[in-house]
């Protein structure tokens, strides 16, 4: 190799290298930087859901999503976690940067839902809703509660587990994952929810400890 051809290569891979979604991995995946990066000023991320749940908690309707985030922390080796919150709970370390920050944060009031996802890689696709956990390569879980503190302390929850659906996701450089979610649930009756979202990367956060 001649030496201006073996420049000329060298100034490519220091080219690829600093771009922002380069994928040292080679398989489209994202690499995140690693837990303890995360900003806490990187926004909330946003989206759109509809679901009309009959759950354990009165007749609501979860129609609104405050935050959305991908989380540093992931509940097992190679996994993508992402929770849609009903309430904005920022990340930060009282927020969802808190470890059990449903359990313990004083910034989640009562009633707040949650819509999570677990996948079982994070390559960008579309995963079929499975009842397993962990998801195996290429599936998903998704799993809804509702935060609810009792009278005289303490901490419980209204939850409903899939029975069944899709979610797609893209993955962006930064760890912003953007997609959309038809799911099939299974709480006191079967509802569904379907929605979008483009939830930002909180390097500090953690996955709700309630289901973990």
């Amino acid at each position: 190799m001649t030496r201006a051809l073996a420049v000329l290569v060298l100034v490519l891979v220091v080219a690829a290298c600093g771009r922002v979604d380069f994928d040292p991995r080679g398989d489209g995946g994202f690499s995140p930087p690693p837990p303890g990066d995360g900003s806490q000023s990187i926004g909330m991320g946003s989206g759109t859901i509809s679901a009309p749940i009959a759950a354990c908690l009165g007749p609501p309707t979860f129609s609104t999503l405050a935050a959305a985030y991908s989380t540093g922390h992931v509940t097992q080796p190679g996994d993508l976690d992402i929770f849609l919150i009903d309430h904005a709970i920022a990340c930060d370390a009282g927020g969802v940067g808190l470890m059990a920050w449903d359990e313990q944060s004083t910034e989640v009031p009562d009633g707040t839902q949650v819509l999570g996802f677990k996948l079982g890689s994070v390559t960008p696709g579309t995963y079929n809703i499975s009842i397993d956990d962990p998801p195996a390569a290429g599936e998903a879980i998704a799993i809804y509660w509702a935060l609810q503190r009792p009278v005289g302390g303490g901490e419980s929850s209204c939850i409903s587990a899939p029975s069944g659906g899709t979610i797609t996701v893209t993955v962006q450089g930064d760890g912003t994952v953007s997609g959309s979610f038809d799911v099939n649930m299974q709480g006191t009756t079967a509802w569904s929810a379907v929605g979008t979202f483009d939830a930002v990367y909180c390097g500090i956060g953690w996955y709700p400890a309630e289901n973990d």
